[in-house]
């Protein structure tokens, strides 16, 4: 009969332990500068269709724009006639470029995101989960 391996019941304790003490360093890291990713993407992001990542992946804000403003507003917001847009307006769409310190990857925002914005910190840490990608874009 096969035997089967259990770990023992302190292993989740100490797998949890670490976590938290990785956690704070890793929010102030700069993934691409450490060029090794915590919590990677599969390789190849950028040539996958149809599939869902179940992850989790930790990935890091490079850039982040609307795309539904013309470009003048986007580069140029302050010389804008109508003046700056409302990062949080209901109309938007963001495109971010995402970093796992690995590889780059394009995401769009299928469906709002209250805690994201035009605003939101180059830098700022995303855990996400369970994305669509299509054509290489995460969704």
């Amino acid at each position: 009969a096969a035997t089967e391996l259990h770990a023992p019941p302190w292993a989740s304790q100490a797998a949890a332990a670490r976590q938290l003490r990785l956690e704070p360093l890793l929010i102030h890291t700069d993934l691409d500068a450490l060029g090794v990713a915590a919590l990677p993407l599969p390789a190849g992001v950028a040539a996958m269709h149809q599939l869902c990542l179940t992850g989790p992946f930790l990935l890091q804000v490079v850039e982040v724009s609307d795309i539904t403003l013309v470009e003048e507003q986007r580069n140029r917001p302050d010389k804008h006639p109508d003046g700056p847009p409302d990062p949080h307006r209901l109309g938007r769409m963001l495109r971010m470029l995402l970093s796992d310190g690995a590889q780059r990857v394009v995401a769009l925002e299928y469906s709002r995101l209250r805690d994201l914005s035009t605003l939101t910190p180059i830098g700022t840490k995303l855990v996400v989960a369970n994305v669509t990608v299509r054509r290489g874009l995460l969704l």
